[in-house]
């Protein structure tokens, strides 16, 4: 007989078992899944039900199916609660460094390492983090200059499009300090959009203006002399 197709499996993910699902860098791991099982052997499929259960690991954001010896498969953790709450807790802890720090452009920073640790382990959950970051400390000056300079640590792709997206609204804001970390953001990613990006942006500021001016012409050379090279 056909293999059983009618089993729902894990969040939702119908008819895929969670061997299959692929996680970032990890995969959801399983033993004996018995969706695996035809149903001419649906009496030892039923026993597998009986001693399954699957773990939602907080951590590697990854589900480990253990043993349980008391009834059949219990989902134990909701996904979406665990996600939600690895990025209140991003939120809350950058947050609480930027507000007791003393930020100074071209130092690295306690939120700025922070960000960067998270990148590294949690990469899937960045651009989540960075807007509501963004959305909730909009009236912070210093949570919000803080955000633009760690994100612009991060690699250009790597953070897009979210990072650009945070930038692009910081140059429109009403704060001077706030639209100059926008430009700052711009200007350390290096990358050949910001010329185009910042080109149609008008400060309003005469001295900020000239920075953003002087900003383009040098990403404007660096391109010219990487295209003569090439």
């Amino acid at each position: 007989m056909a293999p059983l197709h009618d089993t729902p499996f894990l969040l939702g993910k119908k008819n895929q078992p969670p061997s299959t699902i692929e996680n970032n860098n990890s995969i959801y791991k399983t033993k004996n899944d018995p969706a695996s099982f035809p149903r001419r052997n649906e009496s030892l499929r039923s026993q597998y039900d009986e001693n399954l259960f699957f773990k939602i690991n907080h951590e590697s954001d990854s589900y480990t199916c253990i043993g349980n010896d008391t009834g059949p498969s219990v989902f134990v953790a909701n996904r979406e609660t665990a996600h939600h709450e690895i990025i209140e807790t991003a939120k809350k802890e950058f947050t609480e460094l930027a507000r007791s720090e003393e930020f100074e452009y071209g130092m690295v920073s306690q939120s700025e390492k922070y960000l960067l640790k998270f990148m590294e382990n949690k990469s899937i959950f960045i651009g989540h983090v960075i807007n509501k970051i963004f959305l909730d400390e909009i009236s912070d000056k210093k949570v919000i200059i803080s955000l633009l300079n760690a994100i612009s640590s991060i690699d250009y792709k790597l953070i897009h499009p979210f990072g650009q997206t945070i930038a692009i609204a910081a140059l429109s804001n009403e704060s001077t300090e706030i639209k100059e970390a926008g430009i700052r953001a711009y200007e350390t990613w290096g990358h050949k959009e910001s010329i185009e990006i910042l080109r149609y942006i008008c400060c309003g500021i005469d001295w900020l203006d000239e920075y953003r001016k002087n900003v383009i012409a040098d990403l404007a050379k660096t391109y010219e002399l990487h295209n003569t090279q090439n």
